[in-house]
């Protein structure tokens, strides 16, 4: 079950560089939702191991604290990207005109390149 959930996090990971780099623009919304709703379900195997471990580990008094301990120690591992990522990555130059770097750009609206 962890390896293809593992398995299944890489492929929406590399679908998500995919639609930015080699996928037409035009498919960018759908690519990336199918990426985000890949990673949405296997998201679930991480969190319910928290609870075989405390039901495994800790008597009963104990397992509340347990939980609420690994799970704010989870929450906090996955916003601190968010909070450094803004101070350790530069903003864009203007005048990028690779594929990966127009979406990022401040005069880039998406919506002008879909293609009906």
């Amino acid at each position: 079950v962890v390896v293809g959930n593992g398995a299944l996090m890489a492929i929406a990971g590399a679908l998500k560089i995919l639609s930015v780099t080699v996928i037409p623009l035009s498919y960018l919304i759908i690519t990336s939702h199918i990426a985000h709703i890949i990673n949405g379900v296997c998201g679930a195997v991480p969190f319910s191991g928290v609870m075989y471990i405390t039901v495994n580990w800790f008597p009963t008094k104990e397992r509340i604290v347990a939980t609420g301990l690994i799970m704010a120690t989870l929450n906090t591992g996955i916003a601190i990207p968010f909070l450094l990522g803004p101070h350790i990555i530069p903003e864009p130059q203007e005048n990028l005109t690779s594929p990966i770097s127009l979406p990022f750009s401040r005069n880039y609206h998406f919506l002008d390149n879909v293609v009906e």
